[in-house]
């Protein structure tokens, strides 16, 4: 049967195909893992009490309350400024302030007042777009990493309360954008699009560079901490315990994030979460419709962010023992409204005849 639907005179049955299973997984989904849904693709995530901080892609960054079904309405945006992408996001706590820290397309990181949603700093310097930042308490500083493959140190001292952070140091070892940051004791670990990891260490308010660790073939997108060491997951298809002898976690897809537990839960490209035991994967969880970013803990819960805009709750007990989503049969008019092999031969000479 020929469509009448102009939308869809440009779409092959795969195109069609695609976008129907898309939409009875959505559907399928609603209610998986107890989610909150958010206006835009959420790109990074950090837990403070009970409340979630987003960085998203629709130019703004987010107060969630997690007890809550909806999300509340407070939004991290400057009245005189249009803001960018927000690509990371970090917390710091002042004995006055709750500071929020905030990494951008536009290069600079921002810094606000966490309660009232005031814009108290703008930071430049980087050359490019800011993609991670991580805060350390004491002494009080904040490191920001970029595509201008620099990695940046500030002094957060008096921060909050008249002084400005100031720029102590500026790293320039890797060859590639630095793309996650993450900290185990005095040790500071960075990581580049190319796969390469390294090691510093804090002196005071300086870093100094211990070594490089064994590299992935591409992209590490996150780093993250445990008693066993330091996990690494990249776009290589493996998360990785950086020991040795290595532990790795082979997966389908991209890793996107990791979340090192008394299991290893890992978020991935193919939209799915997965729970392992040692290198065995003993669980795999679907829900979200999109690539997972972040996978954080919330209590006995788990956090997981995507760019399907929404952040959903996980007991372990669902993570472990996860609810199958139920798809339902394509209906008639799904099949009906695919182009048939006819139509798709007559869409081709149109095209050529039109060239």
């Amino acid at each position: 049967m020929q469509t009448t639907d102009t939308g869809l005179l440009f779409q092959t049955s795969a195109d069609l195909a695609s976008s129907a299973s898309r939409e009875r997984k959505v559907k399928a989904a609603e209610k998986i893992g107890n989610p909150i849904r958010l206006s835009s693709k959420i790109l990074d995530l950090c837990i403070h009490g009970d409340t979630a901080f987003t960085a998203e892609s629709g130019w703004i960054a987010r107060k969630v309350d997690l007890n809550v079904r909806a999300h509340s309405e407070m939004g991290y945006r400057s009245a005189n400024v249009s803001l960018p992408t927000h690509n990371c996001i970090a917390l710091a706590e002042t004995s006055t302030h709750l500071l929020l820290f905030t990494g951008s397309w536009d290069k600079t990181v921002r810094v606000w007042d966490a309660e009232s949603g005031s814009l108290l700093y703008t930071l430049t310097g980087h050359m490019d777009f800011v993609k991670s930042l991580l805060v350390i308490s004491s002494p009080p500083l904040l490191l920001s990493s970029s595509s201008d493959r620099t990695v940046r140190l500030w002094s957060l001292q008096g921060v909050g309360n008249g002084s400005d952070p100031l720029c102590l140091q500026t790293i320039k070892d890797h060859n590639r954008p630095v793309d996650c940051l993450a900290r185990q004791g005095t040790a500071i670990f960075t990581a580049d699009s190319m796969g390469v990891i390294k090691e510093y260490r804090i002196e005071g308010t300086a870093l100094q560079y211990v070594r490089d660790l064994p590299s992935h073939e591409t992209s590490v997108s996150d780093l993250a901490v445990s008693e066993e060491g330091l996990w690494s997951a990249s776009v290589d298809h493996s998360a990785v315990l950086q020991t040795s002898p290595k532990t790795v976690l082979h997966h389908p897809s991209a890793v996107k994030c990791i979340l090192p537990l008394d299991h290893i839960i890992t978020g991935s490209d193919d939209e799915d979460i997965r729970v392992w035991d040692g290198e065995r994967c003993i669980s795999v969880v679907s829900g979200h419709c999109d690539a997972i970013t972040a996978l954080r803990a919330w209590g006995g819960l788990v956090i997981s962010a995507s760019l399907d805009g929404t952040l959903r709750r996980w007991s372990m007990k669902e993570l472990l023992q996860p609810t199958p989503l139920s798809f339902e049969e394509r209906d008639t008019q799904d099949l009906e409204s695919a182009m048939t092999e006819e139509e798709e031969r007559e869409l081709e000479d149109l095209l050529t005849d039109d060239e």
